[in-house]
């Protein structure tokens, strides 16, 4: 359903590796560009299911891929996962395909991924996730904001289990103005915080949850470095705990009325709505599909276009 254009260069060459910016800068054999801003807005943008996904890196990927339409639907699934309820007190949380969903209009659409506070101590959630499982470092950005109720969670993370994660999120009870980074697990045995895995910060000056605003994650664990940005500058790094596995990335909206989230009232909701996702990534494991006359590209210079 989408269509997909080849990454070239301004000499006509293809990309066969790509480089971002920062402090740290890297280089990625793979690259990603999804534009929902021209999605149709009357079609289902991508298939669900269930994870992990691909872990053995059996098939070839191609190194570039960019889709003006229907992101997606060639590499994303809508997660569904009957998660029950995590512990004592807390909701049942289950994701669920509908609150995966088109926004906006023509020319100026959006993923919008949803939560819902409902009777019977039920919380429904959107997730998303990228179709393989054996990423082991990634460059993600996400032009993104969130709306609606006290008591939910958005987030951007890889994910392998929950001691090799390394994530955004954003707290509706926060208010407008706060965003977290860190690298799990954040807390010992004792449940007593780990220094440097965990960060409550302030978004860049005028910055508010409730713009478009872009988040960055760099999990670069040859560097045993996690770095995190917003719109363009660089709020935290951290050494401490970060992820070394094959990890799969993963957007969600959520909420279980447990102490991380905070209670949502019942008949509440809460939106994160999404522009846009860019991925330069390592699958080690996966044959890469390089052109042989590529040359190196940088995915700074200009959003979706290397």
């Amino acid at each position: 359903l989408g269509l997909l254009i080849p990454t070239v260069t301004a000499d006509d060459k293809p990309c066969s590796a790509f480089t971002v910016n920062g402090s740290y800068p890297a280089t990625f054999s793979f690259y990603r560009f999804y534009d929902f801003r021209n999605a149709s807005l009357s079609q289902t943008t991508m298939s669900s299911g269930k994870w992990p996904a691909d872990r053995d890196g059996s098939s070839t990927l191609v190194s570039n891929k960019t889709t003006n339409d229907s992101p997606w639907d060639d590499d994303g699934t809508v997660r569904v996962h009957y998660r029950g309820v995590a512990a004592k007190g807390l909701t049942e949380l289950h994701y669920i395909p509908s609150m995966v969903s088109m926004g906006g209009e023509a020319g100026s659409a959006y993923l919008s991924l949803n939560t819902w506070r409902l009777r019977n101590n039920t919380q429904l959630g959107g997730e998303i996730f990228y179709s393989r499982a054996d990423v082991d470092a990634i460059s993600f950005r996400v032009s993104a904001r969130v709306s609606g109720a006290s008591g939910a969670v958005a987030g951007f993370f890889t994910y392998h289990n929950d001691t090799q994660e390394s994530d955004i999120e954003i707290l509706t009870k926060d208010g407008d103005g706060r965003v977290h980074f860190s690298n799990q697990p954040t807390t010992d045995k004792n449940e007593k915080i780990i220094s440097d895995t965990t960060f409550n910060d302030s978004l860049p000056e005028s910055t508010s949850i409730n713009d478009w605003a872009i988040y960055r994650l760099d999990w670069l664990p040859s560097l045993d470095m996690s770095v995190w940005y917003v719109d363009g500058e660089q709020l935290r790094t951290t050494q401490t705990n970060v992820p070394q596995a094959a990890s799969t990335v993963f957007i969600d909206m959520w909420s279980n009325s447990g102490w991380w989230s905070g209670d949502m009232a019942v008949g509440d909701q809460a939106t994160l709505e999404i522009q846009w996702i860019e991925m330069a990534f390592n699958a080690s494991a996966t044959a890469t599909s390089v052109p042989d006359d590529g040359v190196v590209c940088t995915i700074d210079e200009g959003i979706g276009s290397p």
